[in-house]
């Protein structure tokens, strides 16, 4: 039985993980994710924000199974940092994920994945700032990891009480756009490109998700 094949048995009894294992063990899934681990071996990446132009794309789903894929598959240690606040599915996609490799009988690279939660709080002075002190500490943050992932909130839904995805994605190393028919039916694909990079940020790819409506 292979790693992954033996992991989704055993993580049966938890249907989100044993969704998201399902999920990533699709070929056109893998052949993304080798698509995305190449480009990283070729541009030496490190940080990476997953954007959406709209809430309910399936933005933390593929977080979450972007942090399962670099574990089981490539053996990497990954971490994630949600910074969508007062999102329960968002939180328990991503929390699924957690440690999920801590353990490794078979003696080889353990890797997992740890999350931290980023939020914006207005009652503090420092909440005016908070986007800027998340992208001044990720450095911090990604030390001892292969790869970090940032799930952001949608863009058309940043506002003062949310880091901003933008100044997080301009801060980081590159991003992957998640769209659907849902931000397709607001504008083309090549205008929510364009939107993002007359702010300095160009994707390093998309992703259609063609299970939202």
């Amino acid at each position: 039985m292979s790693k992954m094949n033996q992991n989704m048995t055993e993580n049966s009894e938890n249907p989100v993980l044993a969704s998201l294992y399902s999920f990533i063990s699709h070929t056109e899934i893998k052949r993304l994710m080798n698509q995305i681990y190449t480009s990283q071996r070729a541009s030496f990446f490190k940080t990476v924000a997953v954007l959406s132009e709209v809430e309910g794309e399936g933005k933390s789903f593929f977080t979450a199974a972007l942090a399962l894929a670099y574990s089981n598959m490539m053996r990497s240690k990954v971490l994630v940092i949600n910074t969508v606040p007062d999102s329960t599915v968002g939180d328990l996609l991503l929390k699924s994920v957690v440690g999920v490799h801590s353990d490794s009988s078979s003696g080889d690279k353990v890797a997992r994945v740890d999350l931290i939660t980023a939020r914006n709080d207005l009652n503090k002075q420092q909440a005016l700032g908070s986007d800027f002190q998340l992208t001044n500490y990720i450095d911090r943050f990604s030390r001892g990891y292969n790869i970090v992932f940032i799930d952001t909130c949608a863009l058309t839904k940043a506002n003062n009480c949310m880091i901003d995805p933008v100044i997080v994605a301009k801060n980081v190393d590159t991003s992957i756009l998640v769209v659907s028919p849902k931000s397709l039916g607001h504008a083309s694909m090549r205008n929510v490109v364009s939107k993002l990079k007359r702010y300095g940020i160009n994707p390093l790819g998309a992703v259609y998700n063609t299970g939202v409506n």
